[in-house]
């Protein structure tokens, strides 16, 4: 949404949600629990997040855009592991606030094809500035380029290729278990689509 044309809202609601199954080949160890080697086991990794931004347009020209802004991001993080016949079972739910850095630019040429990007990133190390007791690392990064076409006045397609990832690296103190509240997990994934919208 365009506030005084240099000023720009944007709300983004994320699902992500995968779920699988697989046949152990090993013996894996689940917050003190262990899953033996040959159990069918279904996982999931829930991580769907709701983000609002704020972006300020630093660009004169009217075929360019140079904004940059903050970022603040609900997210909700759900990782389970169970066995086919439920007979084990760990699961490690959180929901958590996320501040980011916003970057988006765009560069229109005189044909109607334009060129865009936008990237949500922050990464955090230490106690101090993560607010942990202990050493903490975690970072998150959501970035898209694409490039478009003006089809009408009001309508353009574009090519888009994204790609979000992050995790965390440390121990919560305050993790009432099972297990020691250690976490090591990270997500890379990239995607390419095709799109419109209207102007």
């Amino acid at each position: 949404m365009n506030l005084f044309k240099k000023h720009n809202v944007i709300l983004l609601i994320q699902p992500f949600d995968i779920r699988t199954e697989s046949l152990l080949k090993r013996d894996i160890v689940i917050d003190d629990l262990t899953f033996p080697e040959g159990t069918p086991v279904e996982l999931r990794y829930g991580f769907t997040f709701y983000r609002l931004s704020y972006l300020y347009d630093l660009a004169q020209a009217e075929n360019k855009e140079l904004a940059l802004g903050l970022s603040f991001q609900l997210r909700n993080a759900t990782i389970s592991f169970a066995s086919a016949d439920g007979s084990l079972f760990r699961i490690n739910e959180n929901v958590g606030p996320v501040p980011i850095f916003k970057f988006r630019g765009r560069y229109s040429f005189n044909n109607g094809m334009w060129f865009g990007t936008e990237i949500d990133g922050f990464y955090a190390s230490g106690k101090y500035i993560t607010g942990s007791e202990n050493d903490f690392v975690g970072a998150i990064l959501d970035a898209s380029a694409r490039i478009g076409f003006e089809l009408t006045d009001y309508l353009d397609s574009f090519l888009n290729v994204r790609y979000i990832g992050g995790g965390a690296r440390g121990t919560e103190e305050d993790d009432p278990g099972p297990g020691n509240g250690f976490t090591d997990n990270w997500l890379h994934t990239m995607s390419i689509s095709l799109g419109f919208y209207i102007r």
